[in-house]
């Protein structure tokens, strides 16, 4: 279990995090998502143990990182954005060498080491060395470096960072097994990257916890309902208009193509105006081509809880 509690870091005048605080519990894969700059890294340093925090702290299986490291990081593995990789070494001796630096007994290592390739799929490359691999088998050198020494909670850092589809598809499915013996804590800045391998996502913003919760329940923290794309023929109707029916809460006339008005209407959770919008453009006149419902996306939830509105609200 990795456990945070009001972590704060400034950096002179830099208030890089302010009372961070959440958990992660065996069998869960969280996901901690920021836009660029928003204390992602930063948080990862401390539960790490890279860097020490302001104030708060950080307890892997109930052993503070600070106060008792050793203990602390024998229950951690960690995979920064950039491994630390030996292009001159090959995979295997990579991850004996990493075995002993984890101390785990000698009479283990060629065992560990035979079942982080198995799980990982790096059995096929095992003897190539490091610097002659692609991106792909680079980025899963590093989650094997991580699960030496079979700590209980893992730390992946922008694990897809510069990989092709189909290597962020083999990663993904590589992260996804982890789930069954592991706490996960995966960063990255696209959520939608992250939406089927985490269970849960806490969301940083400014250095500020926004939003934890699954990803529906992220999306009901914002505005929610789907858009209505209204596409007809005729003159402009007034928003008011819309606004009166019931389930719009939001219209914006986007343009005019062709002699069609295009109309975006944001409808209420669980609503749907199609048949009333229908009315009142053949009311006024007009003759509808075409009305579609445009479901929320993932990057529409993430950008709203990023955009700093609720900070400055509480903060007034």
């Amino acid at each position: 279990m990795i456990k945070v509690t009001d972590i704060s870091k400034t950096y002179g005048l830099n208030h890089a995090l302010g009372d961070v605080s959440f958990s992660v519990e065996k069998g869960e894969i969280v996901g901690l998502v920021g836009r660029n700059g928003a204390g992602k890294s930063t948080t990862m340093n401390i539960i790490s143990g890279y860097i020490s925090s302001d104030s708060g702290s950080v307890e892997i299986n109930g052993f503070d990182i600070m106060k008792d490291p050793v203990k602390a990081k024998e229950n951690l593995g960690y995979m920064p954005e950039f491994p630390p990789l030996y292009p001159d070494m090959s995979v295997e001796k990579y991850l004996r060498f990493v075995c002993e630096l984890m101390r785990v007994p000698k009479a283990e290592i060629a065992a560990q080491i035979e079942e982080v390739m198995k799980e990982i799929g790096l059995t096929a490359v095992r003897r190539r060395l490091i610097g002659n691999l692609s991106k792909g088998y680079k980025q899963r050198v590093g989650i094997a470096k991580a699960l030496c020494g079979k700590p209980e909670n893992i730390i992946l850092d922008e694990p897809t960072s510069g990989l092709d589809p189909k290597q962020i598809v083999e990663i993904r499915k590589v992260i996804r097994g982890l789930k069954k013996e592991h706490a996960v804590i995966i960063s990255s800045h696209i959520l939608k990257e992250l939406a089927d391998i985490c269970t849960r996502f806490v969301v940083i913003d400014g250095g500020e916890v926004v939003a934890n919760g699954t990803l529906d329940e992220l999306v009901r923290m914002t505005k929610g309902g789907d858009v209505l794309q209204v596409a007809y023929k005729g003159d402009p109707v007034d928003p008011k208009v819309f606004l009166q029916i019931g389930g719009i809460k939001e219209v914006k006339h986007r343009s005019v193509i062709d002699g069609e008005q295009r109309y975006e209407m944001r409808e209420e959770s669980g609503a749907d105006a199609r048949e009333a919008v229908s009315r009142a453009i053949s009311e006024a006149g007009g003759i509808v081509i075409t009305m579609k419902h445009q479901e929320r996306s993932i990057e529409d939830a993430f950008l709203e809880l990023t955009d700093g509105s609720g900070r400055k609200e509480e903060k007034a």
